[in-house]
């Protein structure tokens, strides 16, 4: 094995957890090399990256939540995900701000590691608003990008809603 594994394939800052956090993952970074570290096979090996979510009849089960490997940005939101603080031990929870190119939002199939993910957040009433922003904002490329809001601490009267904000035309040169 690598003496010097990749960020993803480590447990960084093992125990803690934060009420703030914010990230601009890598867009299309393929984290093959973390594999090794976190599946053997078709099998997850890292906790960090599985999910319980209920079935069809509602029967709980334990569900790959890694994404295809040429692209890691819902990998980063799920190691946020295992690092908020829970609202049970600190009353403000935690909140993460991510911003991601959209194939976050629209790659993989029902049952793929990447509609896992997205269904263990929204499930979870983790979702607090997804944010497009105006093109052209990263340099030299006209991609469009969106800010993934979490929070695990909602107000009631947020509970069980996302927002979906369009602020694409927000921009000016």
């Amino acid at each position: 094995m690598n003496p010097n594994p990749p960020y993803l394939s480590t447990i960084s800052f093992q125990g803690n957890h934060f009420d703030f956090m914010l990230s601009n993952p890598p867009y299309g970074k393929n984290w093959s090399k973390d594999q090794a570290y976190i599946k053997d096979g078709n099998e997850v090996i890292d906790s960090r990256f599985k999910v319980t979510l209920p079935d069809y009849w509602g029967n709980e089960e334990t569900l790959d939540a890694t994404p295809r490997s040429s692209d890691g940005q819902l990998l980063f939101l799920m190691e946020m995900v295992n690092k908020m603080k829970s609202p049970k031990n600190n009353k403000i929870g935690s909140r993460v701000a991510s911003v991601h190119n959209g194939s976050s939002l629209f790659t993989g199939d029902a049952g793929s590691g990447e509609s896992n993910i997205r269904r263990h957040i929204i499930e979870n009433d983790l979702l607090e608003a997804i944010v497009q922003l105006p093109n052209n904002l990263f340099y030299n490329t006209g991609i469009t990008t969106y800010i993934w809001l979490l929070s695990n601490n909602k107000p009631e009267a947020r509970k069980g809603k996302v927002q979906l904000i369009d602020a694409g035309l927000l921009f000016r040169k």
